[in-house]
């Protein structure tokens, strides 16, 4: 009988890995989904609603910029409507940094690789209103140091880092 009691609690460590590892992965979901198909259970409503929270702002604020720069298309031309469609892109880039910010327990060391099924398909929605906002800010391409700053905390502190796998690995 000994032998089942240890094969149980064996097992019951094991469900509660699987589960832990399924709530992580839906946060991560609800947080990021648009991000989808970059980032991939802790619990499991809070990823995917994260995801989708965040895949949602950066497309709303895609589109508050194409908006606003066609609003004043033709109205002035000295590029203060575009700087001011910028200033409020990111005004709701900030609530998307915010919520990243919440995911940074989830992500921690080999999480990030885990669970960037999840995260992914958000951050590149992400990346793309900033660096829009950004081109139509300062006219030119925004670098990856600078993307990777806008996820730091105050104190410099990466909330959700970017990982790049080199090219080479791939060959």
């Amino acid at each position: 009988m000994a032998n089942a009691s240890n094969i149980i609690t064996v097992f019951d460590n094991f469900r509660a890995e699987i589960d832990d590892h399924n709530d992580r992965r839906e946060r991560l979901i609800k947080v990021s989904l648009p991000f989808y198909f970059f980032f991939t259970h802790l619990t499991s409503i809070l990823s995917h609603q994260a995801s989708r929270d965040i895949t949602n702002l950066a497309k709303k604020t895609i589109f508050l910029l194409h908006r606003l720069v066609q609003e004043d298309e033709g109205r002035t031309d000295d590029g203060t409507a575009t700087k001011r469609a910028s200033q409020q892109a990111y005004t709701k880039l900030r609530e998307i940094q915010d919520l990243y910010a919440k995911l940074q327990p989830e992500l921690q060391g080999d999480r990030f690789w885990r669970y960037e099924r999840q995260v992914s398909p958000g951050l590149q929605e992400y990346i793309e209103a900033l660096s829009f906002a950004h081109y139509l800010e300062h006219g030119s391409l925004i670098t990856f140091e600078e993307v990777q700053r806008t996820l730091m905390d105050s104190e410099g502190i990466e909330v959700c880092l970017i990982k790049i796998v080199p090219s080479w690995l791939y060959h």
